[in-house]
């Protein structure tokens, strides 16, 4: 997403949220990692969007030095340079609406806990009231009232971390994380030979033999091709031809040349 966010399509954003969402391992490391890419590539809408998304959710774990660096130091970020950045992304030159809402959101959700910044939250939730797209500027009137005083005994409660549906939970929730070995995922994720796990990798495999000597893998004088249906294998097989002798070239090892020359071609695809 960093290089190609905005071409990636809403399909995608959506799975790597639910991903995130059904993975309570990854919520701090995701955040920070998301914020500082964002920082450093503000143009890729869909980086922008997760990233938004994540912080409105997981935003406190930004500020509170959950998070370690390399030498064990707690990272710890001040509230108004997350503030900072969320601006930064709904005040582009040519900002998408989507971004916008995404980011409106995003401050409404950080108020409760960024106590030294809800001025500056207010205040950029205020500016968006006037928008020319009809549904930012609606969202922001609903959440600049929102933020009246009658609601401070239950506006936590209303903007508290969403709900993972039951259909998200069971579609992403037992995902391996990090560098899990083999032997370290869950029973129900192993396969019958401890290889991929049922439901999230699917693996087509095209078999191609070509039963003919190693000096006529060139030749053109080929008879039509056999297909064996039953197999689901292609079997082509070559004539003789004395001309084929100037591709007999010798690598040296001794032996007998081997008859067959299997190509095996797999595509791996994870479905979520």
């Amino acid at each position: 997403m960093t290089l190609a966010g905005k071409y990636v399509k809403d399909e995608s954003i959506n799975n790597l949220i639910h991903l995130i969402a059904a993975t309570p391992e990854l919520y701090t490391y995701c955040v920070h990692k998301l914020y500082y890419s964002i920082s450093e590539n503000i143009d890729q809408d869909g980086l922008v969007k997760v990233g938004l998304w994540c912080i409105g959710e997981y935003g406190l774990d930004l500020i509170n030095g959950k998070a370690r660096g390399p030498d064990g130091a707690p990272i710890v970020l001040k509230e108004t340079e997350v503030v900072d950045l969320i601006e930064r992304a709904m005040n582009r030159i040519n900002v998408p609406e989507s971004i916008k809402e995404f980011a409106l959101n995003c401050l409404i959700k950080l108020y409760p806990n960024f106590k030294s910044a809800r001025e500056k939250i207010r205040a950029i939730i205020d500016s968006q009231t006037t928008s020319a797209y009809l549904e930012v500027q609606q969202r922001a009137c609903e959440y600049i009232q929102l933020l009246e005083s009658d609601w401070d005994q239950i506006r936590s409660a209303i903007v508290e971390k969403m709900p993972l549906c039951t259909s998200v939970a069971k579609a992403f929730g037992e995902k391996p994380v990090g560098d899990k070995e083999i032997d370290e995922l869950p029973p129900q994720l192993i396969g019958s030979k401890g290889g991929q796990a049922p439901g999230l990798l699917t693996t087509n495999v095209v078999d191609v033999r070509k039963e003919t000597a190693v000096q006529d893998l060139l030749d053109l004088d080929e008879e039509p091709e056999q297909n064996d249906n039953k197999s689901g294998t292609t079997t082509t097989s070559a004539g003789s031809n004395p001309s084929t002798g100037l591709y007999d070239l010798d690598f040296g090892g001794g032996g007998s040349k081997p008859s067959t020359v299997t190509i095996v071609i797999r595509f791996s695809i994870f479905m979520y």
